[in-house]
């Protein structure tokens, strides 16, 4: 444990020695928040309504999302058949272009960081590994720059295919049989 509350409001480090770990976690906390506010509007990235400091630390106020996590989901209703697959796949597709034409890569991309709602939407989550990342100009090496260079060419729909054949092949390690509407 790197802070207390003292007395019931203010969040301190439990030691002079912490201090500097623990204004480092806080920052990159309310980093990942602003950096995810950025996409608010887009269905399928969860919203941050807002951040802020208070008490000494730092807080982020983000929409409750009524659903189940993928695995969850598979316990309940057995393994996920073809058109469910797709389906989440498209939602995540969707929301990786949005990101990646915004600058910026998700690096922990798994079922554990997707929430299938009850109202059908899949969001993504969890964006605490997620870096901005800077193009200058040139092709890179990294996906992220050749993607955004195929959806300024219009090229985006090759791309989503091939990004969505990629994630149905991980998918297949879950088992599937009912509706992605039953959750």
């Amino acid at each position: 444990m790197l802070a207390v509350r003292e007395r019931g409001k203010h969040v301190i480090p439990n030691c002079e020695k912490n201090a500097a770990q623990f204004n480092e976690g806080e920052e990159k906390f309310f980093n990942e928040a602003e950096l995810v506010r950025q996409f608010n509007g887009n269905p399928n990235i969860v919203i941050i309504y807002e951040c802020f400091y208070a008490n000494n630390t730092a807080y982020f106020i983000m929409e409750y999302l009524n659903g189940i996590m993928p695995e969850n989901y598979v316990k309940a209703h057995g393994v996920l058949i073809e058109n469910q697959a797709a389906y989440i796949s498209d939602k995540l597709t969707m929301a990786l272009a949005i990101l990646h034409s915004g600058g910026v890569l998700h690096r922990d991309i798994s079922l554990d960081n997707l929430m299938l709602c009850k109202d059908k939407t899949v969001k993504l989550i969890d964006f605490g590994a997620a870096r901005q990342c800077v193009y200058n100009g040139t092709r890179g090496y990294t996906a992220i720059f050749f993607f955004r260079e195929s959806v300024v060419r219009g090229e985006a729909q090759n791309e989503l295919r091939s990004r969505k054949r990629v994630y149905l092949a991980n998918l297949k390690k879950i088992p599937a049989k009912r509706g992605f509407s039953d959750c």
